[in-house]
């Protein structure tokens, strides 16, 4: 697991640029790395189910998702979307706290596993982060630029009993940030209202 780990730190931390230039790993090893970073995220969701489920405690899951990052791709080059990716990996790994599990999970998708951790408590960590991406300063090619980002929070066992329904109830959550206007973090509620 310790490999596995900082394979992971790399490939959310400093894999990123990879995403389009392919600079730091060749198209394979990317492939595998990430893989590898999928294979470990969800086996620490597996442990942490299985681990909650035996303790009648309860965790959180973080979706999150930069918003409107292909504009920046698309406006500002594929540079400049690896520094957001890069500069966004490690703002959540300098948030995160050490039981905390982060991965990339998507293009420009990042989720963050929180154990012992209710949705309330959960939104706090997640209102940091947020906030702390939003006041980021962004700099490429000597252009100054600031993103934002969306999340989606649901917590286990209240809101999945398995956890690829918790998966898809996070990331239902950060679609309704996305949805009621972005740059927000929206917990997932079986009813579709919102707290």
């Amino acid at each position: 697991p310790a490999n596995r780990w900082k394979l992971g730190l790399f490939v959310l931390a400093g894999g990123a640029v990879a995403v389009s230039g392919l600079t730091v790993l060749g198209a394979q090893q990317l492939k595998r790395a990430t893989h590898e970073v999928w294979v470990y995220f969800d086996e620490a969701l597996t442990n942490e189910v299985n681990r909650t489920k035996r303790s009648g405690s309860e965790f959180s899951l973080l979706f999150l998702d930069l918003d409107n990052f292909k504009n920046i791709n698309d406006s500002k080059g594929h540079k400049a979307g690896d520094v957001v990716l890069r500069k966004v990996a490690e703002l959540i790994m300098v948030a995160k706290r050490s039981e905390d599990t982060a991965a990339r999970y998507g293009g420009e998708e990042f989720v963050l596993l929180l154990p012992e951790t209710s949705k309330i408590k959960a939104l706090v960590i997640a209102e940091r982060i947020r906030q702390r991406v939003e006041d980021l300063e962004m700099i490429s090619d000597e252009q100054s630029f600031r993103v934002t980002l969306s999340g989606g929070l649901a917590s286990f066992p209240a809101d999945a009993q398995e956890s690829s329904q918790l998966i898809q109830n996070a990331d239902m959550a950060m679609y309704s940030a996305k949805a009621h206007g972005k740059n927000a973090v929206m917990l997932f509620s079986p009813d579709k209202r919102q707290f």
